[in-house]
């Protein structure tokens, strides 16, 4: 919950997830969407695997793979007399961001 309107509430989260990184696929008064996007190292097991069977395919692998990871959140706004109610979700980055990211807001108040 926070004392803003949910339309300054929604311009207010969207700003603050940018500034994290964030990638906004969608804004409107109900809400925000989005996600965060990790390119991670190749799977050390798997080019491990892959060196003991032959020795090129687990080195070209080793050098040249990557892992991106999407980690998405949503934060839906909904107005009640007392300012705009927030409900978040999403998955690893993406939850956390959001979590932090509403907590920024004036006169906020979370709930687990």
């Amino acid at each position: 919950m926070t004392t803003l309107e949910p339309s300054a509430a929604q311009q207010q989260l969207a700003l603050l997830l940018v500034s994290r990184g964030a990638i906004i696929t969608a804004q409107s008064s109900s809400g925000v969407t989005g996600h965060f996007v990790t390119d991670k190292g190749p799977s050390i097991m798997l080019g491990l695997l892959l060196l003991l069977l032959c020795l090129v395919p687990g080195v070209l692998y080793l050098l040249l793979a990557k892992n991106t990871v999407y980690e998405s959140f949503s934060i839906t706004l909904r107005p009640t007399t007392n300012g705009t109610a927030l409900a978040r979700s999403g998955q690893g980055k993406g939850l956390a961001s959001a979590t932090w990211a509403c907590a920024q807001l004036p006169g906020v108040t979370l709930t687990y």
